[in-house]
């Protein structure tokens, strides 16, 4: 990808520390599944940094450099005008996966099971899920079912499930 108004190609920029650290498991990919690295996934070669935003796992890596400075390219540098800090490791995330959205619940359901995934980045991973059906009024601790990954690198979805009590007098509906 090359910039607009500046005509330069695409840079980005990943701390030395995430490359050079025993639990950073940043690599530099020329395969994917066994095969050739196909085009639209970043052939031939492809940065992946493991819990850091997807901008920073630059596709069609021609070159790397080790600065002791931050990168200077414009897609790095511009990125984010305004905000504190770039984007690096992801933030603690968490979706519902089920019920589905238009879910009805029937009158005399006393309880419906929610689950979902939640993901750390920095490969942190989950300790604990809560969720609350009275906009925070009441929370329910969630089951996790944990990945079986060491701390610091854990680079894939923590999975949850919780039984909520309906209250006694729920209407139905959606």
């Amino acid at each position: 990808d090359k910039d607009p108004i500046s005509d330069e190609c695409y840079g980005g920029c990943v701390p030395f520390e995430k490359c050079w650290s025993s639990v950073g498991d940043a690599l530099v990919a020329y395969e994917m599944n066994g095969a050739p690295m196909p085009r639209d996934h970043g052939a031939h070669l492809r940065l992946i940094a493991p819990g850091y935003a997807g901008v920073r796992n630059t596709k069609w890596l021609k070159k790397l450099v080790v600065s002791p400075d931050d990168g200077t390219s414009t897609w790095y540098t511009s990125d984010m005008k305004g905000a504190k800090q770039r984007i690096m490791e992801w933030t603690v995330n968490s979706y519902i996966t089920e019920p589905l959205p238009g879910r009805v619940v029937i009158a005399d359901e006393e309880c419906i099971d929610v689950s979902g995934y939640a993901y750390a980045g920095g490969g942190r991973g989950i300790a604990r899920v809560d969720v609350s059906v009275d906009n925070g009024k009441t929370w329910i601790r969630a089951q996790l079912k944990r990945p079986d990954q060491p701390l610091y690198r854990t680079w894939s979805w923590t999975h949850w499930t919780a039984e909520i009590e309906l209250p006694e007098q729920h209407p139905g509906g959606e």
